[in-house]
C-alpha cells in the first residue's frame, strides 16, 4: 500500500511505502520470533516485545512484588497480573530502566523505539488522530473505534503496571515506551485506547510498566 504525504511548507512531496516485509522475521535471545513490517523508511516489529533477557544473555529481573516494583531503579518486567498466559498475546510489561539498559532489550541491530521514531510513524499515518491505521481488530474492548490495522502494526490494549505495581486497563488502553527521557525524571510514551483513533504522547514515571516495540537500526 502506498501513501503520499505532502509537505507544502517545504514544497516537497514524499512517497512512503507501508507494507509487510514478506517472509521476514527477527528472533530475540529467548527464541521469540516477530514479524517485520516496513512503514516508510522504518522497519518495526509487528508484535510487542517478550524477551526476559538482555541481548547479551543477562536476565532482566522478573518482579512480581508490588512494593519492590515501585522502588526499582534497574530493569524489570512482569506479565499482566503476573499471569504467564498473558505473555503470548500481549508481550511483557517493562519499566523504562529495562528498555534503556545498555545491554539492549531488543535483538542485535534493533532498538527500542525513540520519541523521534514514534514522531516519524505519526507523520506517516497522517497525524496523531489517525492511529486507527495501526490499531488491531482484536484484543480491544468495544467500541474499538476506527481500528483498521492497514499496515499490520497490530497495536492493542495491553494495559499497564503502574508505579504502585497495580495492573490496569487491559483491553481499554495500550501504552508503549519510548527510550527517550525528559528533564523531569520521567520518559515519553505513546498511548492508544478503544474509544477513538488518537495516538497520545505524554511522559510518566520510569517505574511504570508498559509494552515495548523495537525498530531496526
Amino acid at each position: 500500500m502506498k501513501r503520499i504525504i505532502k509537505n507544502t511548507g517545504a514544497a516537497v512531496v514524499c512517497l512512503f511505502i507501508i507494507s509487510w516485509v514478506s517472509g521476514q522475521t527477527v528472533t530475540d535471545i529467548d527464541g521469540n520470533t516477530y514479524t517485520i513490517i516496513k512503514i516508510g523508511k522504518q522497519a518495526w516489529m509487528a508484535e510487542n516485545l517478550k524477551t526476559s533477557r538482555y541481548s547479551n544473555g543477562d536476565p532482566i529481573t522478573h518482579m512480581t512484588d508490588d512494593n519492590i516494583w515501585s522502588e526499582a531503579t534497574t530493569g524489570a518486567w512482569a506479565d499482566y497480573r503476573n499471569l504467564p498466559s498473558f505473555d503470548s498475546l500481549y508481550g511483557k510489561l517493562y519499566n523504562w530502566y529495562a528498555v534503556t539498559d545498555k545491554r539492549g532489550a531488543c535483538p542485535k541491530n534493533w532498538h527500542v523505539a525513540t520519541d523521534a521514531d514514534w514522531n516519524y510513524l505519526t507523520q506517516i499515518l497522517g497525524g496523531k488522530t489517525e492511529a486507527g491505521a495501526i490499531k488491531s481488530m482484536q484484543l480491544w474492548d468495544p467500541p474499538n473505534r476506527g481500528a483498521v490495522d492497514k499496515n499490520g502494526f497490530s497495536a492493542f490494549g495491553g494495559g499497564l503496571r503502574n508505579y504502585y505495581g497495580m495492573f490496569k486497563t487491559l483491553g481499554t488502553f495500550g501504552y508503549y515506551w519510548t527510550s527517550t527521557g525528559t528533564n523531569r525524571g520521567t520518559a515519553w510514551f505513546r498511548k492508544l485506547d478503544c474509544y477513538d483513533t488518537k495516538l497520545g504522547r505524554d511522559d510518566v514515571l520510569k517505574e511504570t510498566g508498559f509494552s515495548c516495540r523495537c525498530v531496526k537500526d
